[in-house]
């Protein structure tokens, strides 16, 4: 990959985002967001709307020295270019393009997303960073698996016409693994590239993009940032209402605070809409990483007592976070609760709820029926003996190299 414009970059640094970078300054208050929108595919529509829905809400002065937000825009038929935006003194939204791509760039590669998060570093150091991933996704599945599950007993969903195909992030056949589509080439990211692509921690990370608010999706991320926004069934194809978010981001004292204040607003909007349009609703969490080491421990102690159950069990009994017989998301802490004996189960909970700090979903998303008392706010592979290949898939995962579902 090839960037034309690195005199840019390199001139950004000392004049349009740092005036005074080029002499000793105090960074330390210093905080970003980027908004990495992998668009090239499907959602294009859907990408700049989100994009102007920020000058309906809060964004850094323009001049700002604190904070930024920065945009990693890849628009359908479109060069990517990486944006600054911030407000005027009179209200209006300014976007400051800092750097633009070759047209043939794929957003869905690791490479890619490892340069744009370090060039962003590099214009504004900071110790305090969030980062947005948006664009198709399928939670923990290999590549390609979504649409071709490779064994026989998934064959059934390549006959089944969505419905919903309008209204989701799955829109079309675009949709082919775990994070990313990008019509420039077949390279995308799996869930443990994603990781391996960041190059330093962040303070949190908001997948906006469908089926990745899973175990295996929060368990490999959670060396890469204090705290994750997700949701374990797709996402409506609207996404986050990105009018409502950077105020809690950038303005509340504690980041914790503000990211449940996000994902209170995403609730509370398809909440609404719900009521009106009952095709429309929403799950979403929000993670705290540095719990989930504890999870997997009573997790691990679980699995190991009760593995030939959990492979026993009928996930038609099961809270679903999936549709057109594409099962591979279940709730996790329903799966425990068919095996787990009292205490265990209650162990099991106490660490899932130190670990997912909010949980929320309507009755319903889609064709999903949703029991508020099985919503954990995680979902989970449910193994089963008949999905050789993927189950040899799992093993790699590190959530399963912690707990040994799958042996």
């Amino acid at each position: 990959m090839k960037v034309r414009t690195t005199l840019i970059i390199i001139a950004a640094i000392c004049g349009l985002l740092l005036p005074s970078s080029c002499v000793k300054e105090d960074r330390t208050k210093a905080q970003y967001v980027l908004i990495y929108l992998a668009g090239n595919n499907s959602l294009a529509y859907y990408a700049d709307d989100n994009m102007e829905q920020l000058a309906r809400g809060f964004l850094p002065p323009e001049g700002d020295i604190n904070q930024a937000v920065f945009v990693y825009l890849h628009r359908y038929d479109n060069a990517p270019e990486l944006r600054r935006y911030s407000m005027t003194k009179d209200g209006e939204m300014r976007v400051s393009v800092i750097a633009r791509y070759d047209e043939d760039t794929n957003s869905a590669d690791p490479a890619t997303l490892n340069r744009v998060a370090n060039e962003v570093q590099m214009l504004w150091p900071a110790e305090r960073r969030g980062l947005i991933l948006w664009s198709h996704a399928t939670g923990y599945l290999p590549e390609g698996y979504f649409n071709d599950p490779k064994e026989l007993a998934g064959r059934a969903i390549m006959d089944i016409e969505d419905p919903y195909r309008h209204l989701v992030k799955a829109a079309e056949d675009s949709l082919t693994r775990t994070f990313g589509n990008d019509y420039n080439g077949t390279k995308e990211m799996e869930i443990s590239e994603v990781a391996s692509a960041l190059p330093f921690s962040y303070d949190y990370i908001i997948f906006d993009a469908c089926l990745m608010g899973g175990i295996e999706v929060a368990y490999e991320m959670k060396d890469k940032c204090d705290y994750i926004v997700f949701s374990p069934t797709e996402i409506l194809a609207q996404g986050f209402p990105y009018y409502m978010m950077m105020d809690a981001l950038f303005n509340r004292t504690e980041i914790k605070d503000g990211l449940i204040a996000t994902a209170e607003e995403y609730f509370r909007y398809y909440y609404e809409k719900s009521q009106i349009e009952r095709n429309k609703g929403c799950t979403v969490s929000v993670v705290q990483t540095d719990q989930l080491e504890a999870l997997a421990k009573v997790s691990a102690r679980i699995f190991d007592r009760h593995r030939e159950e959990i492979f026993a069990l009928n996930g038609n009994y099961i809270q679903q976070y999936f549709r057109l017989n594409r099962h591979w998301f279940y709730d996790l802490r329903d799966i425990v609760s068919k095996v787990a004996d009292g205490d265990e189960y209650a162990s099991f909970c106490t660490a899932l709820d130190r670990a997912v700090i909010y949980r929320a979903a309507t009755e319903r998303f889609l064709s999903i029926i949703i029991d508020p008392l099985k919503y954990s706010g995680l979902s989970s592979y449910l193994p089963n003996p008949e999905y050789s290949y993927l189950n040899d898939y799992y093993k790699t995962l590190a959530w399963n190299k912690a707990t040994g579902l799958v042996k």
